[in-house]
């Protein structure tokens, strides 16, 4: 089946469908990369605590926004 026969019968634009998979993609990366830097620092630090978790991972986790 096409793309466009798909988007037809559900109502959405293949514009739409295009972006909503590319968000989901970012998603799956972005929580790839935040569940392996949690691993790092646990494998570290394993009685580390949440609040201080996220204060090391700030930095590493704002420079991959962009």
């Amino acid at each position: 089946m096409s793309i466009g026969l798909l988007c037809g019968c559900t109502g959405m634009t293949r514009q739409n469908y295009y972006k909503q998979r590319s968000l989901r993609q970012r998603e799956r990366v972005d929580e790839s990369l935040v569940l392996a830097l949690i691993h790092r620092e646990r494998c570290l630090h394993p009685r580390i605590g949440s609040r201080k978790l996220m204060y090391l991972l700030e930095k590493e986790l704002k420079s991959a926004e962009v």
